[in-house]
């Protein structure tokens, strides 16, 4: 046999996760920003000199908290006698001063939290406007204050007012035109609410504060914050600015290494590959830079398999933990008309429904319902389940029930928390939650674990008391878990570190890997939220468009700028669009020249196998009950008739899928079946009374199968034009002397081994005492007329015919479609092809239980929409 190369790995990593290498020696100084002689340790220290402060009275401000546990070390390292000054974020230190207790009408500028409070405020200041308008002012609202509470929170808190006055007189301006009447209401009430609110850093502005600190160092990353320029007029020379990266020149520039891939999959693989013949190579720690989440977390799940220790500091959402996803589910599925879909998924998460939900499953799938609310019906209707079955779904319908009670009316948030931590427990969920690290955070978060946790939304928020409807519980609930970051646990030593772009400043890194580096996830300017024009934020002061891609330009040089760098990005996306460079990296290679980075995946090579088509052997496994379909199967391929009805291997098909035709064939099946039992033994019935009858029946079958007359308005409007055909081809089918004799009956016939089993469509009598088979199609007139051409491969009338069991019947399919309305199709060979069935099958049975080979038999046509095409293997068969 011949090999294959063209599968890749992107490599072992032969460095255990506990084993320590030493930090690199050799990078250029400017990347050790603590470096003995040029670092910004010893601009420090000469600014601590030069002043005549303390150390110890120091404070020395970082711009973000990553920085924290670097600076600490390095200086202890670099001044190991003498006091060290406070290495703090302005957060921090104001946390540590004074505790901030929020007042309930403070911004939080937690999305969840701000939603309920602009609403309250809203409802207080605008009594007059209804539900709806105070939903779309909340939003705007809450998007406005995200970005002009910093702006607040940089003012001294006796200039707010003053600062809310000027703010609105500048905006004012821009708050005209047509159709702008929301946006104005909503930004100047959020103008009104920042300026309002207490913020955890006004302490800072304290003069206790001022006298018990000699100097604050702040050191600047690449935008200056307006809290900043604030605290230097409070702190006067007392505060003191430096730049956080202090550059050395290079000797040489280093060249970035640009990797074009062809889809997220590749840039994954060959990313990972690069990311380990870095740490292999000793260079580390290593910077993974990526603002495309879902491939951050394909990268991890192959660097944790390669036993890299990894420092994830961008974390992910606690909505997508497998915690927060079974919280989630639970409150998903308590809404008034839930998807079968959603209760599904939280019976299956819930420990004390798991099992029983098999059943219901099973059930709702055989059945095809979509909403919850079709399930009452059908567990009414003559095939309703029985014994283990039926009690495992009741006990699941029982479940949800009181689901449903726990989760009706209107609550304070502390009653909604107490519901929702009882129907968690109830549901046994509660164990698995509490086990979980990220389920830890989300009970902390939420307040779920003591009643006292819960008391406090009443005591520290605007709507604590107020009673919320489930809805909007919900959607609190699911913005308070998409707002929370869940961060696992952090390594002792991290050789791979994967953070944002704009928080590598002053790292000590000795690679960079930098992903998802197109036009989509790294543009050069990205779009600013909020509602707030160009105008308005340039009065406001708030971070323009072009200011944005300064400071993302200046971060992306930044990154570039280490000893070694790699820029990986994709040209086309999960759809097959093409996707071009961003324009950063379009710039780096015009500017610097283009340097292709190396493939450092592992080619595999691959020995060919033959695959022979399958020779399946049951002899033990003939079914007890023969269907129609079953034996369709048996003659168009042996091997899917052992693989579906012998080993009884399904595809399940998803619940709530759209309505198609065969929705529409189900539907038509309950529609005749109504109109003709309504008809049947009624005699001299008009045409305008039948017409009416048929379109009762009509609505009577959308109801009974739960359809959605919007999504089944094409298949109506259809079935008008039918409808008059069918009446007008029954007239003349009565006339003959036809009668109705049963509709929809089952019937079972035994045959050799097995028995024949199935559902007639409509078996009539006609004048001469002979019965007609008539079988409803909804497929083209001319593959029905196809079926009959051949009466030996027609087996779906031969195997009816068999199963009726009388002779001189007569066959025929009644064919509806747009093109030729209603139109019957007879199978004028039916004796023949019936005897012929009755001997092959009957033949066909006694091989199988002699051992006989159910080979796939490979004929393009029954092959192409196959379900088990990959289990036989066909497109890698061998044939010699």
């Amino acid at each position: 046999m011949g090999s294959i190369e063209n599968s890749h790995s992107y490599g072992q990593f032969p460095v255990s996760p506990g084993s320590t290498r030493s930090l690199p020696r050799d990078l250029p100084a400017a990347w050790h920003w603590f470096s003995p002689s040029t670092g910004v340790l010893d601009s420090i220290a000469d600014c601590i000199v030069a002043a005549g402060a303390h150390p110890g009275r120091t404070v020395v401000l970082l711009p973000y908290a990553q920085l924290l546990r670097q600076a600490q070390t390095m200086w202890a390292a670099h001044f190991p006698d003498g006091f060290a000054p406070r290495f703090e974020t302005s957060l921090n230190w104001s946390s540590s001063l004074a505790p901030f207790v929020p007042a309930p009408i403070d911004v939080r500028r937690e999305k969840a939290a701000d939603t309920l409070t602009a609403r309250a405020l809203l409802e207080s200041w605008r009594r007059s406007a209804s539900a709806q308008e105070i939903d779309v002012l909340a939003d705007l609202m809450v998007q406005a204050v995200q970005e002009v509470a910093p702006l607040a929170a940089a003012c001294h808190p006796n200039e707010r007012p003053q600062w809310v006055q000027s703010s609105r007189s500048a905006c004012e301006a821009g708050w005209g035109g047509p159709g702008a009447q929301w946006e104005a209401i909503a930004m100047a009430a959020a103008l009104e609410w920042a300026g309002s609110s207490r913020y955890p850093t006004d302490v800072l502005f304290s003069p206790e504060v001022c006298a018990g600190v000699d100097l604050v160092l702040v050191l600047q990353g690449l935008t200056a914050e307006p809290f900043i320029e604030s605290l230097q007029r409070v702190w006067g020379p007392r505060l003191q600015l430096l730049p956080l990266v202090q550059e050395q020149p290079h000797a040489s520039k280093p060249r970035p290494k640009l990797h074009a891939c062809d889809d997220a999959a590749q840039e994954a693989q060959r990313a990972v590959a690069c990311v380990l013949s870095n740490v292999c190579a000793g260079r580390y720690p290593l910077a993974l830079v990526s603002s495309d989440r879902g491939l951050t977390r394909r990268m991890q799940a192959m660097l944790d398999g390669a036993g890299a220790t990894v420092r994830d500091e961008t974390g992910w959402m606690l909505s997508t933990t497998h915690a927060g996803a079974a919280v989630m589910a639970l409150v998903r599925a308590s809404v008034w008309n839930p998807s079968c879909d959603a209760v599904l998924t939280w019976l299956k998460l819930a420990p004390a429904f798991a099992q029983a939900s098999a059943a219901l499953e099973a059930f709702l799938r055989r059945h095809h319902l979509r909403d919850w609310r079709e399930l009452d019906g059908r567990l009414a209707g003559a095939d309703r389940p029985e014994g283990t079955d039926e009690r495992d779904i009741a006990s699941c319908v029982r479940a949800y029930g009181q689901l449903r009670q726990a989760f009706s009316g209107r609550r304070t948030i502390g009653q909604w928390l107490d519901g929702l931590q009882k129907a968690i427990q109830d549901s046994g969920m509660w164990e698995r939650l509490t086990a979980d690290d990220a389920g830890q955070q989300i009970v902390a978060l939420a307040g779920l674990g003591e009643p006292d946790d819960r008391t406090r939304f009443e005591e520290q928020f605007l709507w604590g008391s107020h009673k919320l409807d489930a809805a909007q519980f919900s959607d609190w609930l699911e913005g308070l878990l998409e707002g929370g970051r869940y961060r696992p646990v952090y390594p002792a030593q991290e050789q791979v570190v994967i953070l944002p772009m704009s928080q590598m400043l002053a790292r000590p890194f000795a690679a960079v890997v930098m992903v998802g580096c197109d036009e989509v996830r790294l543009p050069r300017a990205p779009e600013l939220a909020g509602p707030w024009t160009p105008s308005q934020r340039e009065a406001l002061r708030l971070t323009s468009r072009a200011q944005q891609a300064l400071a993302t330009e200046q971060a992306w040089l930044h990154a570039l700028d280490h000893p070694s760098c790699d820029v990986f990005w994709r040209i086309s996306d999960d759809a097959g669009e093409p996707l071009a460079a961003s324009p950063l990296v379009q710039q780096v290679a015009a500017n610097q020249g283009l340097v292709q980075g190396l493939d450092l995946r592992t080619p595999r090579r691959l020995d060919l196998q033959s695959v022979t088509p399958p020779q399946a052997r049951a002899p033990d496994l003939i079914p007890a009950k023969l269907s129609q379909s079953a034996y369709a199967d048996l003659r168009q391929c042996p091997y899917r008739f052992f693989a579906q009805r012998q080993l009884g291997l399904y595809a399940n098909e998803e619940l709530e899928g759209e309505v198609d035709k065969r929705d529409f064939g189900q539907w038509l099946h309950r529609v005749l079946e109504y109109f003709e039992r309504a008809m049947q033994g009624q005699a001299g019935v008009d045409l305008n009374a039948q017409r009416t009858l048929l379109v009762e029946a009509g609505e009577a079958a959308t109801r009974a199968l739960g359809l959605d007359e919007a999504e089944f308005l094409p298949f109506s409007a259809a079935w008008m034009r039918m409808r008059e055909s069918y009446l007008g081809w029954r007239e003349k089918h009565v006339a003959s002397g036809a009668l109705l004799a049963d509709i929809e009956s089952g019937l079972e016939r035994p045959m050799g081994r097995v028995r024949l089993v199935g559902r007639l469509d409509r078996t009539d009598s006609l004048a001469g005492g002979a019965k007609l088979i008539l079988d409803y199609k909804t497929e083209s007139p001319d593959t029905t007329r196809k079926r009959v051409k051949d009466p030996l491969e027609d087996t779906q009338m031969a195997f009816y015919a068999a199963l009726h069991g009388q002779d001189g019947d007569q066959a025929a399919y009644l064919s509806f479609s747009e093109r030729e309305a209603c139109l019957l199709i007879e199978q004028p060979h039916l004796e023949m092809a019936r005897a012929a069935l009755e001997a092959g099958l009957t033949q066909d049975m006694e091989r199988i239980a002699q051992g006989a080979a159910l080979q796939a038999l490979g004929e393009a046509q029954s092959c192409e929409f196959c379900k088990v095409r990959g289990l036989c293997r066909k497109d890698f068969w061998t044939v010699p």
